[in-house]
């Protein structure tokens, strides 16, 4: 089991600020919200975990819908690039800002710490 987390904000620190919660102090925006919303294992070999599968979810907050549609853009061509594959895309409005709530999942072999399809 690894912190697939701080991989995937490498990934996307250039696109827009990464959080791991939207909380009230938050103002600026855009911003990137990441939760990982699952881990697990996916292949076992001799009671030992060989590859884990994880999901996070990312919502990309902004001030206007195509503020947040364009970095969403980037952030899914950033994350297929890095080796996750996109599970669920949703626009929402949630009385705070525009987000567009993603999904990605990817496989890490654990011994050697390569994203792998899962």
């Amino acid at each position: 089991m690894i912190d697939i987390k701080p991989y995937a904000a490498e990934k996307l620190e250039e696109i827009a600020p990464v959080e791991l919660s939207f909380y009230e102090g938050l103002r600026t925006l855009p911003v990137i919200i990441m939760t990982e919303t699952g881990g697990s294992a996916a292949v076992t070999i001799g009671n030992a975990e060989r590859v884990s599968s994880y999901t996070l979810q990312l919502d990309v907050y902004a001030e206007k819908t195509a503020e947040a549609e364009e970095i969403a853009a980037r952030v899914c061509s950033a994350m297929t690039a890095a080796g996750f594959r996109r599970t669920f895309s949703e626009s929402i409005y949630d009385e705070k800002a525009w987000r567009r709530c993603m999904r990605f999942v990817c496989g890490v072999d654990e011994v050697s710490g390569r994203i792998v399809s899962i």
